[in-house]
């Protein structure tokens, strides 16, 4: 009796040696000839939460399977030694995840397979998977099995499988964020791939149909981290959304299925556990401007555009442009210019739909300091000497367009639209008075319209006549001022006279005929 004991306990030992310590994988294969296979096999450890002295060889009583993908009948076995052991790095430079330690095994061999129309699959099996995945029910007693699926050698121009590749460098969730994972299969033949979320096989040694893993409420393959949104993927591309809600471990396995033809010659399956962690990213930056600018016809409209970003190393700049300013009408700061303080600089461009030139007006580059509590910032403000014709234009857009250069090396980027509206000068009324003394006083010496006119567009024709019908004064000045001669500069006699009115003024059609009393009392 004692040495049953002792080998059930040596049995519950060798099961404890094979648990937590893998934590996925996949199969790919390539066809280098007509019946001859390059079988790959890349299988990952967890290094810190797995046993030491764990072992991961697909030999001996524990092979590679082959498998009828038809009937299901055992063909042969292989064995996979000798792996390449490669530790794996996460993250980038912005975020090295600590806590995570993954190990990849790498198995290569050759072997070759006999003509067959059901074709074949592949199937290696290991017990057990980590005690710290979150969405499995007794994780430590469920295993893996890994699983590919090919078309008949004989196939048209041979056959490669989709390949997973090595372990990613971003292969973790970050927690209370959307993270799109890309996993970057590839197909050397260029066959049609489509991708989906499965149910991770547990460990089977035998043939299919295999059971699949046991939850753990409220875990389940449609709910498979939680998190809003659920993890989804793309079926067509592949990217995989993710956004879970709680720190953990949690365990998914991606299905691509590979068609040619419009026919389904295969599939692989990698089944991996990702971590989620509370991450640092490399934010965004901000813009910070009006969203729209009333600038008056022939003034500088001008507007301050500040773009902060809260990481105090990276690197802001700015670019300008324009739905309506000419070709070339770009605008970066920095540049690798010397500024000097309290210097305006012009950028100047062709305006490509009224033709004329234009230009900006930009100070220096400088970091904003007080409300903004800048970090890495630039500020400058923006001038535009507007023209009579930009007025013909119903609405400008100006795009301004943020970049940081953070510890990625890439560049976040972000833009804001403002909308700019010239306007004709404000306050414009048309006033015509009746009566005026031209006595030399300094009060009411000139008969005129009272108002703003609109420079860029009235053009006024105003004639006076007396009450005999005789025209005494003429003219063509939209701001004209009659002194109460006629043409020869002679003083006209007091009375009443008819003043008629033709053209534009204050962008109002103008055609009246108006009475005027010309008085010349004396001081």
């Amino acid at each position: 009796m004692k040495r049953i004991f002792l080998f059930l306990t040596g049995l519950m030992l060798t099961t404890t040696t094979w648990a937590s310590h893998v934590i996925g994988g996949n199969f790919q294969v390539n066809q280098t000839a007509p019946n001859t296979f390059q079988v790959e096999l890349r299988v990952y450890r967890d290094c810190i939460n797995g046993s030491p002295a764990a072992t991961i060889t697909p030999s001996g009583a524990t092979p590679v399977r082959v498998y009828d993908k038809v009937t299901n009948l055992q063909v042969m076995t292989f064995d996979m030694t000798n792996p390449t052991i490669t530790p794996v790095t996460l993250g980038d430079e912005c975020y090295t995840p600590t806590g995570i330690c993954v190990e990849e095994y790498y198995f290569i061999t050759t072997v070759v397979l006999a003509n067959n129309p059901n074709g074949y699959y592949f199937a290696w099996d290991i017990c057990c998977r980590n005690m710290i995945i979150d969405n499995l029910n007794q994780p430590d007693i469920q295993g893996s099995t890994f699983y590919i699926a090919l078309p008949d050698p004989a196939i048209s121009g041979g056959n490669s499988t989709p390949d997973f590749g090595p372990y990613p460098s971003d292969g973790y969730f970050c927690v209370d964020a959307v993270k799109l994972i890309d996993p970057n299969v590839t197909d050397a033949d260029g066959d049609s791939l489509v991708y989906s979320l499965v149910e991770p096989y547990t460990d089977n040694t035998g043939s299919m149909p295999w059971t699949t893993v046991n939850w753990l409420a409220p875990y389940n393959l449609g709910n498979i981290c939680g998190g809003t949104p659920v993890m989804s993927i793309n079926s067509q591309t592949g990217i995989i959304t993710v956004a879970p809600n709680a720190l953990g471990t949690y365990v998914f396995a991606v299905r691509v299925e590979e068609y040619r033809n419009g026919v389904k010659i295969g599939e692989t399956i990698r089944d991996v556990q990702y971590s989620a962690l509370n991450c640092v990213f490399d934010d965004l930056p901000s813009i910070y401007l009006p969203d729209t600018v009333d600038i008056q016809v022939l003034s500088s409209g001008c507007f301050d555009i500040v773009v902060q970003d809260p990481d105090v190393t990276d690197t802001v700049s700015i670019i300008l442009s324009s739905n309506t300013f000419g070709d070339g009408a770009v605008l970066t700061l920095p540049e690798p210019y010397q500024f000097s303080p309290d210097t305006l600089y012009y950028f100047n461009y062709t305006d490509s739909t009224t033709g004329l030139p234009d230009s900006i007006l930009l100070p220096a580059p400088q970091f904003i300091a007080g409300s903004w509590v800048a970090q890495g910032a630039v500020g400058l403000r923006y001038c535009w000497p507007t023209q009579c014709e930009d007025l013909l234009v119903p609405g400008f857009e100006l795009d301004v367009q943020a970049y940081s250069l953070g510890c990625s090396g890439d560049t976040n980027s972000i833009h804001r639209i403002v909308n700019i509206n010239v306007i004709p000068p404000s306050g414009i009324e048309e006033i015509v008075p009746n009566v005026f003394s031209p006595n030399g006083d300094n009060v009411n010496d000139f008969f005129k319209i009272e108002g703003t006119p609109n420079p860029c567009w009235d053009a006024l024709t105003v004639q006076i006549y007396n009450r005999w019908g005789q025209l005494v004064y003429e003219s063509s000045e939209v701001e004209f001022k009659w002194d109460g001669t006629n043409k020869n500069g002679k003083e006209l006699p007091e009375g009443t006279y008819y003043v008629i009115l033709t053209g534009v003024f204050g962008d109002k059609d103008v055609t009246s005929q108006y009475p005027l009393t010309l008085f010349r009392e004396k001081k």
